[in-house]
């Protein structure tokens, strides 16, 4: 989250989620683990327990789902682009795209109380966005200072 400073003020912020895995990745992960539960079942049905076998599948097909949604969640970015006169902010979770565009002179980014973190919302003319929601709570407020400062500045 480190703002690019242009020589007109210009502000841009970009969030992606840090992803350890990639989709080949966690594959290879879901191979080593699907293997020996697989091996340890079959073992356990042809020994006369044949009732590990369904209880091995669901585990594999609930730990498959798990990496599988984690997975449609790898393209997930928010930007925030602020210039002299225009200010874009735009947010992809999973596969719905959320856009927010107008003049830096008309938004308003204030700092909400949402619970346990504070939650920083921008808004323009009738329309309000929560921006920095992966944002940890440091990151956060040291987010919530740097809009102070931009947009006030104009």
């Amino acid at each position: 989250m480190t703002p690019e400073s242009a020589e007109n003020n210009a502000v841009f912020l970009d969030w992606r989620p840090n992803r350890a895995l990639d989709a080949r990745g966690r594959k290879i992960w879901l191979g080593l683990i699907f293997a020996p539960v697989l091996v340890i079942s079959a073992a356990m049905a042809w020994l006369g327990g044949w009732l590990v076998l369904p209880f091995a599948g669901l585990e594999a097909v609930l730990l498959w789902w798990a990496f599988r949604i984690i997975g449609e969640h790898d393209h997930d970015y928010e930007t925030l682009d602020v210039s002299e006169h225009l200010f874009c902010w735009e947010r992809r979770d999973c596969h719905t795209v959320r856009r927010l565009a107008g003049n830096p002179a008309w938004a308003r980014f204030a700092v909400a109380d949402g619970g346990t973190m504070p939650g920083l919302v921008l808004g323009c003319g009738n329309q309000r966005v929560w921006v920095g929601t992966q944002l940890g709570e440091e990151e956060r407020l040291l987010l919530a200072q740097q809009m102070a400062t931009v947009f006030h500045r104009r």
